[in-house]
């Protein structure tokens, strides 16, 4: 009994483990270069709506990644184009990317060979003042939904 559970357990690790490794090679397998085909993004403040935004962009740049676990983004707002470094770590779930200053976003993955959606939801609670300089509560969310796949 021991050693069929022994051989289940040691079974589903190496899947898990199988499914996390694949991943991470795909991401920097043929030069590492994914091309950002959409990027959706979305910003709302319950307290300041004019601080509420929305972006969404196709074709419009690339991440690299590396066997080392270093990136870049290219990215194309559609006025500048910025540049970034950045390292990153996966697990079969999630990809976590830092910047230079190692904060970190983390993003729930749907991942298929050359194919990647990066899906990440951020809400921040906090208190702040009124024109009258009463406290009220204040509740910003972002969301990004990024698509991005290989040649």
């Amino acid at each position: 009994m021991k050693n069929i559970l022994f051989i289940l357990l040691s079974c589903i690790l190496f899947v898990s483990c199988s499914k996390e490794i694949r991943i991470e090679r795909n991401l920097w397998k043929q030069s590492g270069e994914w091309n950002i085909e959409s990027w959706k993004e979305s910003g709302t403040n319950s307290y300041y709506p004019e601080e509420n935004y929305t972006i969404e962009t196709y074709n419009s740049g690339t991440f690299r990644f590396n066997e080392d676990g270093t990136g870049s983004l290219t990215f194309y707002d559609g006025t500048v184009t910025n540049i970034g470094n950045f390292t990153y770590e996966n697990t079969k779930e999630d990809l976590t990317i830092f910047d230079d200053d190692e904060n970190g976003v983390t993003y729930d993955i749907e991942w298929r060979r050359n194919e990647l959606f990066l899906t990440s939801l951020d809400t921040i609670v906090y208190e702040g003042l009124d024109e009258n300089f009463n406290p009220v509560m204040i509740t910003e969310t972002n969301t990004k939904n990024i698509k991005i796949e290989k040649d």
